[in-house]
C-alpha cells in the first residue's frame, strides 16, 4: 500500500464523528505504518499539520495521543547528531498538534514537553502562545490541573526558565513561575527526606571506632573493629514432619501455579484469537476501503471526464449563440433592405403608374373646372372618375404637391 493511500484511509477514520474502539486500534496500526519511512512521516505531517490560510484546525485526542507516543519513543531512541531530518519532522508534528489542541488536552502539554527535549526555542514559543490565553486570576491553577502532570519531574520549570530568561516573561507568567518553583523544591525536599529516613546499619560502631570519630581520614580502617550487638545463634534442623509439610506445601504451591499458568495460557489463547479476529477485520476493512478508493477514483476521474465535455459542450454553445445572433443581425439587415428597395419600388410604381393616368384626371386636376356645368350622363361618370381618384389619392399614386379642384 502507497503511503499517501494510507494517509487517505487514517483520514476516513479522522473523519468519523466518534470512532469505535476497532476505529482507534486501526488507526494506531496505520500511524506505526507511516512512522516506518520518510515518506510516510511526510505524510503524516501534512494531517497533523494546521492549515494557515484557514485557521489551525482541531485535531481529534484519538490522533494526538498516538503520535506523541512514538514521537517521544523515537526521541529517546534518536540522536539529533545523526538523525536530524527525523527531528525536524518531529518539530513540524509536535507544533502542529501543539496548535491543534485545546488547553485541557494531555497531548498538547506532553507535545510541549518532547518540543523542549530537541527545539527548545519553539517550545518557548508556542508555551508562551497557550499560557498568553490563560487569565491571571486562572493561570496557575489551569496550569496545575492541565499541564503539571505532564511536563516532566520539573513541571516545565526549565522552559519557564529559558522563557523568563528571554525576557518574555510577565507579570501573570511570573506568578507561575514562582508557583512552579516552590512546586519543584517541594517534591525535591520531600525525596531528600525521604532519603534521609532510609534503613539504618544494623550494627553499631566499636568503642575504638568512636574514640577516633574526630580523625575522618582514620574511620575506614577502624571500621574493621566493629563489634557484633549479639552472636549468631545455631541454625533450627528441622523434623522430618517439618519437612514433609514444606515439601507438600510447596507441591500445592506448584499445582497452584501450574493451574493459574493454564487459566493464563487459556486467557492468552483467547486473547490471541481475538486479536487475530481483530486483525483479520482490520485487513478486511483495509481492503474494503482500498476498493472504494479506487472506486471513489475512478467515479471522480468519470466526473472529471464529463466536467470537460461539459465544457467543451458549453464552449459549443457559446459559438453557436455568436453564430446566430450574426446570422440574426444579418438577417434584419437582409429585412430593413428588402424593406426600404420594396418602398423605393412601390414608390416609383406609383410615380410610374400617375405618369401614365394624369392625363385621364384633368378635370379633378383643374381646380376652375365646374362639374355642374355638365350633362347629367356625364356628371354620373364624372362622379365615378372623382371615387378613382380619391382613391389614388388615398394610396399616394397622386403626388401632394398637385392642385385639386374643390368641387
Amino acid at each position: 500500500m502507497e503511503y499517501h493511500e494510507i494517509g487517505e484511509s487514517l483520514c476516513g477514520f479522522l473523519e468519523k464523528e466518534k470512532p469505535s474502539k476497532t476505529d482507534e486500534n486501526h488507526i494506531e496500526y496505520l500511524i506505526d505504518r507511516l512512522f516506518e519511512s520518510q515518506e510516510g512521516i511526510e505524510t503524516l505531517i501534512q494531517i497533523v499539520t494546521p492549515d494557515d490560510k484557514q485557521g489551525s484546525k482541531r485535531l481529534k485526542q484519538v490522533l494526538c495521543d498516538p503520535v506523541v507516543n512514538r514521537i517521544e519513543k523515537r526521541i529517546r531512541d534518536t540522536s539529533e547528531e545523526t538523525d536530524k531530518e527525523t527531528v525536524d519532522k518531529f518539530v513540524v508534528m509536535l507544533s502542529g498538534i501543539i496548535k491543534g489542541q485545546n488547553t485541557n488536552q494531555p497531548a498538547k502539554w506532553r507535545a510541549i514537553r518532547q518540543l523542549g527535549l530537541v527545539n527548545k526555542r519553539s517550545a518557548v514559543e508556542l508555551l508562551k502562545e497557550t499560557l498568553d490565553l490563560f487569565t491571571k486570576s486562572e493561570i496557575v491553577e489551569k496550569y496545575e490541573a492541565y499541564a503539571k502532570p505532564y511536563m516532566g519531574p520539573d513541571s516545565g520549570l526549565e522552559l519557564l526558565e529559558f522563557l523568563r530568561n528571554r525576557g518574555l516573561i510577565t507579570d501573570r507568567t511570573q506568578a507561575l513561575v514562582d508557583s512552579v518553583k516552590c512546586w519543584t523544591e517541594d517534591k525535591k525536599a520531600l525525596i531528600e527526606s525521604a532519603e534521609d529516613r532510609g534503613p539504618k546499619p544494623a550494627s553499631k560502631p566499636g568503642r575504638k571506632q568512636l574514640e577516633t570519630s574526630a580523625r575522618p581520614e582514620e574511620q575506614f580502617d577502624l571500621s574493621l573493629d566493629i563489634e557484633p550487638t549479639h552472636k549468631s545463634s545455631h541454625p533450627h534442623k528441622p523434623t522430618t514432619l517439618e519437612f514433609l509439610d514444606f515439601l507438600e506445601s510447596g507441591i500445592t504451591g506448584l499445582r497452584e501455579i501450574v493451574a493459574e499458568r493454564d487459566v493464563l495460557k487459556v486467557q492468552l489463547d483467547n486473547l490471541q484469537k481475538e486479536f487475530d479476529d481483530q486483525k483479520g477485520q482490520i485487513r478486511e476493512q483495509v481492503r474494503e476501503v482500498l476498493a472504494l478508493r479506487n472506486e471513489l477514483k475512478e467515479i471522480t476521474e468519470r466526473r472529471d471526464d464529463l466536467n470537460a465535455q461539459y465544457q467543451e459542450a458549453q464552449v459549443k454553445i457559446q459559438d453557436l449563440e455568436r453564430d446566430l445572433r450574426g446570422i440574426k443581425n444579418r438577417a434584419e439587415q437582409d429585412v430593413n433592405m428588402a424593406h426600404k428597395e420594396r418602398q423605393t419600388e412601390v414608390k416609383t410604381f406609383k410615380y410610374e403608374l400617375w405618369q401614365l393616368i394624369q392625363d385621364c384626371f384633368t378635370e379633378m386636376l383643374d381646380p376652375n373646372f365646374d362639374f355642374n356645368s355638365l350633362p347629367r350622363e356625364e356628371r354620373r361618370w364624372t362622379n365615378r372618375l372623382r371615387q378613382i381618384f380619391e382613391e389614388l389619392d388615398y394610396l399616394d399614386v397622386v403626388p401632394r404637391g398637385v392642385e385639386r379642384n374643390k368641387g
